[in-house]
């Protein structure tokens, strides 16, 4: 589904060859000049085979014309659409025939940002570019928060999306991952980009110029040059839920794309396509195929193939109820390296001990504990499928390091079968020998909260010492505890009991903050690639679990089995799906465990249900 304003008789000459065939004789030097600049501006298909030596879908060439006409543009499109690689082309581009331009590159991610000017130099560095290297002789100059290319007399940045870039001014703005950026961070901090013009002396020499010749009688007010706007927005962005301010700005922008009026004299681009829409080179089908077993309508499929919008309200764990417990960016709290001294927190655990890429998540959850309004708050995560046992032995050290943890509650029987104790392996490490911490285990039962839950708080009261680090308590995974916690998880959500933090790179003062510190001697921490995490990097990370962990819980469904029991998990749609980048849910796990916990945690702390006397009462007998 495309929509665009209708272009003018003289500009669709443009799109043809029929100007150019009625050239007829020598052109002069200039006459040449501007003839083939004006031939490779409207014919970009051409111009992207002469430059970089590749050729392009006739649906590329025609999305990036748009770009170059219009000022209001939203791309919504499947997995596979070549988002980024289209506008890192676009980027390279326009400034080409359009000098001085000002491109800024923004995401609530910046590492998709900065991709994007990595795909540009990844362009410059083809075989077949060397005429487009010429255009761009400096390379990307790149700092902690910013990178930059020179282009044109113009420039190219990349940056995160917080308030330090609100000083930026921008011709072009292309906003990645749209469907992420808040209502008040498109409003405060990204339309303000546009306001500066760029070549305000050029129109003003023109007015001048004009009015002199009206003056004198050889140009008239119906021939003056219309000056338009060159101010552009581009959002890329998959298809999100039908809450979320991305869809709220694609339906205002597809109706004044369809209507001049409403357009009041900007012009509107609009295209929404799904995986069907693009040409079967660039399809996976094995990928479509194995998305598609588990069904069509499924709201999965349809967002992220079909490209539709579709209800967030649904499920067993509204993701409409859990962006309404996510705190705005640039409030606090926000995603945390290191935890606040006076603060407590809860770690959850659910290992997994398989060393392929295509395994289960070895998740862990870290939530700021708030006793008076018993509320928990996801401030740090970890997620590795695959990865070495000391990798995750090592972030586990680095966070009772970092974080005030005064419970760990684990899922010992979740990766490595009934023989294997994470917590075990973790203290007979170097790593945590060497430095003499130890993890011992409470003594208690709180699975199913039965009729004796007062005696197993008291239980757990005599066991548990900070001190010594007896703070460690094994979940068990019963099908009563299972039902008793999801249904207490989706109270606790719909009761705005459990939050999910802000973003950090979205949080300016706090960004400059956690990028200068660093991990605790001796750990070093790794992504998922095997590779040593940057601190940049490793916080960009930690701000896509927030959003991955509300995804992932969103995704769960009861079920119930052939026995009658109930159990809760992925989607049979979503579960069908296998491979590398399968859905998973065990951050989901972590929450769960988290929220179960912290419940016994808070009737711990407030021990009105630990002075509770269920025995016999003595009584005095006149």
């Amino acid at each position: 589904m495309i929509h665009y304003n209708p272009i003018s008789k003289e500009q669709k000459e443009l799109y043809t060859l029929s100007r150019f065939e009625v050239l007829e004789g020598l052109l002069s030097q200039q006459e040449s000049f501007v003839t083939l600049a004006d031939f490779l501006r409207h014919n970009l298909g051409v111009t992207t085979e002469l430059l970089l030596g590749i050729k392009i879908f006739p649906y590329q060439e025609f999305i990036l014309q748009n770009w170059f006409e219009n000022n209001f543009n939203i791309n919504v499109v499947s997995r596979g659409g070549a988002k980024s690689w289209m506008v890192a082309l676009f980027a390279l581009l326009y400034p080409i025939f359009y000098p001085n331009t000002r491109i800024v590159f923004a995401s609530a991610v910046f590492r998709s940002a900065r991709r994007i000017m990595e795909q540009m130099e990844q362009f410059l560095q083809m075989k077949g570019a060397s005429m487009l290297r010429d255009c761009y002789p400096d390379g990307i100059r790149r700092a902690t928060d910013q990178w930059q290319m020179k282009a044109n007399g113009g420039i190219v940045i990349a940056v995160p999306l917080n308030n330090k870039i609100r000083g930026i001014r921008a011709d072009i703005l292309v906003v990645d991952e749209f469907l992420l950026v808040p209502e008040n961070i498109y409003k405060d901090v990204l339309m303000p980009f546009l306001t500066a013009k760029n070549n305000i002396q050029e129109q003003l020499s023109i007015i001048e110029k004009e009015e002199e010749l009206i003056r004198l009688g050889k140009l008239t007010e119906a021939d003056k040059t219309i000056l338009e706007s060159n101010k552009k927005i581009i959002a890329l962005t998959s298809a999100s839920f039908d809450f979320e301010y991305c869809h709220t700005i694609y339906q205002d922008w597809l109706l004044k794309a369809a209507d001049k009026k409403k357009a009041e004299g900007k012009r509107y681009f609009t295209a929404k396509l799904s995986y069907l829409s693009l040409p079967k080179e660039l399809v996976e089908e094995t990928i479509i195929q194995e998305a598609k077993s588990g069904g069509e309508n499924t709201p999965y499929f349809q967002r992220e193939y079909m490209a539709n919008f579709v209800s967030g309200s649904d499920g067993f764990f509204s993701m409409k109820h859990m962006r309404e417990c996510t705190i705005p960016d640039g409030d606090l709290p926000c995603v945390q390296l290191s935890g606040d001294p006076k603060a407590e927190y809860i770690l959850a655990i659910d290992p997994s001990f398989s060393s392929g890429a295509k395994s289960d998540f070895f998740a862990m959850g870290v939530w700021m504990l708030d006793q008076e309004k018993r509320r928990i708050t996801l401030v740090n995560s970890y997620a590795i499928a695959g990865g070495d046992l000391k990798n995750h032995i090592a972030y586990l050290y680095y966070i009772l390091r970092s974080f005030n943890i005064v419970l760990v509650t684990a899922d010992l029987l979740g990766g490595g079968g009934e023989n294997f104790n994470f917590i075990e392996a973790v203290n007979q490490s170097q790593l945590f020998t060497i430095s003499g911490l130890q993890l011992k285990f409470v003594e208690a039962q709180l699975n199913d909260c039965g009729e004796d839950y007062a005696g197993e708080l008291r239980a757990f009261k005599r066991n548990y010492n900070p001190t010594t680090k007896t703070i460690c308590y094994a979940q068990k995974f019963t099908n009563t505890w299972v039902r008793k916690a999801n249904e207490y998880l989706q109270h606790q959500i719909q009761a705005k009991k459990v939050w999910f933090s802000s973003k950090v790179c979205n949080h300016s003062e706090e960004f400059e903050k956690v990028c200068k510190k660093k991990f605790p001697e001796g750990v070093r921490i790794y992504n998922s690639d095997g590779k040593e995490y940057t601190v940049v990097d490793f916080v960009e990370d930690q701000d896509y679990w927030i959003e991955e962990t509300m995804n992932q819980i969103a995704l769960i469904e009861p079920r119930k089995t052939a026995s009658g029991s109930v159990t809760f998990d992925l989607a049979p749609a979503v579960k069908a799906i296998k491979g590398e980048n399968r859905a998973r849910r065990d951050n989901y796990t972590t929450t769960l465990m988290a929220c179960w916990a912290a419940k016994f945690y808070f009737d711990y702390k407030e021990g009105s249900i630990l002075n509770k006397f269920d025995g016999f009462k003595p009584f005095f007998i006149n």
